[in-house]
């Protein structure tokens, strides 16, 4: 191999969950990436996705940086990538724990297009020499960015305090909004995340990186056994219970029948 100081492989030192994470480590003195990559993730219908992992750095040593992207290709052939640095040269709010922190780190990608992208994948990069541990990767298709949430939470308040005062038409223009429609589309949940929060997805993590196949390697990169969850396709099924954009349709068409 041409970077013989890179290893990549299992580890049983101290994991997030589990038995093992996937510990990457550099030796060499070069700026050159250690990197893992899951295998191909369908693009979401919803043209969003969450990813999530947590990483633990080395109580002694240097800072180390650690890219988390989102990487694929289009029909057209380009490059596509969205990604977040944690880590050395990012801000406080990204720094990696020495005991996994009390949260994942999160990469919010909320423009992909599944008709120009062809397929996905999640790739991992330790930037330069140190080490790093990875564990619990999940990755959801996604409905809305935190600050789209509050938001439409906020209208939401305001459309069911409304309608306890029998005023139809706050709830009225939310449900024939955008967002209404675009919920009503795509059928929301709410999904716990790995930290336990919840998220709004359109279904349950659609990928998890699994600990079983990660194996010693002197390679510079390694492909991680993140495999999709439920349908053929990729994605977990959908929920069956209703939406609150539902119930609330069910609710107008209700009042107005009476």
């Amino acid at each position: 191999s041409s970077l013989p100081q890179v290893t990549i492989a299992a580890s049983h030192e101290l994991p997030h969950t589990g038995g093992t994470s996937l510990l990457l480590e550099n030796t060499g003195k070069s700026p050159a990436a250690a990197w893992a990559q899951s295998r191909p993730i369908a693009p979401p219908r919803t043209g969003r996705l969450v990813v999530q992992a947590w990483f633990r750095a080395p109580a002694i040593g240097s800072p180390v940086l650690v890219k988390l992207s989102i990487v694929g290709r289009t029909h057209a052939g380009q490059r596509f990538e969205r990604a977040t640095e944690l880590g050395s040269r990012s801000d406080n709010s990204n720094a990696i724990a020495i005991d996994w922190g009390r949260k994942p780190a999160t990469l919010y990608v909320g423009d992909v297009s599944s008709e120009s992208v062809a397929e996905l994948n999640v790739s991992i990069e330790l930037i330069g020499p140190g080490k790093v541990w990875v564990d619990d990767v999940q990755v959801f298709e996604s409905l809305l960015q935190p600050d789209e949430r509050n938001h439409l939470r906020g209208e939401l308040l305001v459309a069911q305090k409304k309608l306890a005062e029998s005023n139809l038409y706050p709830a009225e223009r939310l449900l024939d909004s955008h967002w209404g429609q675009y919920l009503f589309h795509f059928q929301p949940t709410a999904e716990r995340s790995s930290d336990g929060r919840y998220i709004t997805a359109a279904s349950p993590s659609v990928a998890r990186m699994s600990r079983a196949s990660a194996q010693s390697s002197p390679r510079a990169n390694s492909e991680a056994n993140m495999t999709p969850i439920g349908s053929s396709n990729g994605r977990g099924g959908w929920s069956q219970s209703p939406s609150v954009f539902r119930q609330m349709r069910d609710s107008l068409r209700s009042r107005w029948q009476r």
